[in-house]
């Protein structure tokens, strides 16, 4: 039987007609199991912010209920804080353009106030493009995601790819595995082709050695290591860096160690002038205290000589001294020299050749000659004339006061050190205000 070309033309539309609709039934069945599956949050709505439909893991994620969709009371302005409002409109006239945006961050308002981070893609649907079809993830996890640095390898190099701080992945051996984008923007490496170069090819080795030391701990004992590692810096300068160094077992049971790095260079910097600041406090303290039970003690006496040892000894304890030398103006030979009364540090055999000097003679003699403080550092490298005597005696840093009351010279007090190189300036003016103390109790025994 022969059918018309017609009828037969007919029969063709009629199936093909209800294979569409049949496939469009099984995509809208699959769509509503995806929907009912609350995998990721779903609604539906238009271009104007309307809600008409939503899963439940969307009304999970923001607090409300079905009551609130059907009420017509929810709209997706009512979800966006202000700051997020200007990605919405970005996103929906690039869905405008291709019929869906570029899945993005933000965070949504909550029922009960507070937010949750999502991240958001969605389509427009029909010709119009009026309708919108919106799936929403709870991203309220990642940070901890992060932290346990997950499991999966695509995870953590998310991860390493997005985190703020240098970040950087290594083999127990030191061979770069993975430098961060921050950590190319950090760091001045020696070339641009780091990865399986290994970290001496990358920095000095003063600086690469640290580096692997602290790497071999984290792969030998499987453990965090926090510490404080110096770097060059992408301007040149030496920077100071936070440390977290960890142990990473990828998917073949290699063991990694894994880096992260925050710049402290200015903390540190600001902390060691606080330090420094406090140190030079309590060390100014400690001289005026010294300098307060002096004057009490000198006052006190009628024998200021017999407080020479003690008063040596509370300089020391302060200043490293190891020795002292008082000397008096005294008639000797028909002549007036200085002589040796007080002393420490010294030999008797030295003591006999240093105990009368003449004016001019030695350092002291020169302090006493010129009315004046003298100060040598870095004694053995001094080219002074007069510094023979103190190099001899394996000086290395010394001060010397002239003795003087109602501009009489009495004699001369000096201190030295053998194992530091100078006196600082506040150490200097304790000195010349202890000896002038000295004076003044002499002059009044």
């Amino acid at each position: 039987m022969c059918v018309p070309h017609s009828r037969r033309k007919c029969c063709i539309d009629l199936s093909e007609r209800k294979q569409a609709e049949a496939a469009l039934q099984q995509a809208n069945e699959r769509l509503k199991s995806f929907v009912k599956a609350n995998i990721v949050g779903i609604l539906f709505g238009d271009v104007n912010g309307s809600i008409t439909e939503a899963n439940d893991e969307f009304l999970r994620i923001v607090g409300y209920t079905q009551a609130d969709i059907q009420s017509g009371r929810l709209r997706w302005a009512d979800i966006t804080p202000p700051e997020y409002q200007y990605l919405d409109e970005l996103a929906i006239g690039e869905a405008r353009a291709k019929g869906t945006c570029t899945p993005y961050e933000k965070e949504c308002i909550r029922k009960d106030g507070s937010s949750v981070p999502v991240v958001v893609g969605y389509s427009l649907l029909g010709e119009s493009q009026q309708n919108s079809v919106a799936f929403i993830l709870d991203i309220s996890d990642l940070q901890q995601a992060k932290k346990a640095l997950s499991q999966s390898q695509e995870q953590f190099q998310a991860f390493m790819d997005n985190i703020p701080a240098a970040a950087w992945i290594t083999n127990a051996h030191g061979r770069v595995l993975y430098l961060s984008p921050t950590y190319l923007s950090t760091f001045d490496v020696a070339t641009n082709k780091a990865i399986n170069k290994n970290i001496f090819d990358l920095y000095p080795a003063q600086i690469a050695q640290p580096f692997l030391d602290n790497i071999r701990m984290v792969a030998q004992t499987n453990q965090v290591v926090e510490t404080i590692e110096s770097a060059p810096r992408i301007d040149g300068t030496l920077g100071e860096f936070l440390v977290y160094k960890f142990p990473i077992a990828d998917a073949s049971g290699q063991r990694l160690v894994g880096g992260v790095a925050v710049d402290i260079t200015e903390r540190e910097r600001a902390l060691r002038e606080r330090q420094l600041a406090e140190q030079a406090l309590q060390e100014r303290s400690e001289r005026l205290k010294l300098l307060s039970e002096t004057t009490s003690d000198l006052l006190s006496t009628e024998r200021p000589l017999d407080l020479m040892n003690s008063l040596f000894s509370k300089l020391s304890a302060q200043m490293d001294l190891h020795f002292y030398f008082h000397y008096l103006i005294e008639t000797h030979e028909n002549k007036q020299k200085l002589r040796l009364v007080a002393w420490n540090g010294i030999t008797d055999e030295v003591f006999q050749e240093i105990e009368y000097l003449e004016f001019n003679q030695g350092m002291c003699g020169l302090i006493a000659q010129e009315r004046r403080q003298i100060v040598v550092n870095d004694v053995l490298n001094s080219t002074h004339p007069n510094a023979d005597i103190l190099k001899a005696l394996g000086i290395t840093a010394y001060a010397g006061q002239p003795l003087i009351a109602q501009g009489k010279v009495l004699g001369v007090l000096s201190f030295a050190s053998r194992t530091r190189t100078r006196f600082t300036s506040g150490e200097i003016a304790l000195l010349q205000a202890t000896s002038d103390q000295v004076a003044v109790a002499l002059e009044r025994a």
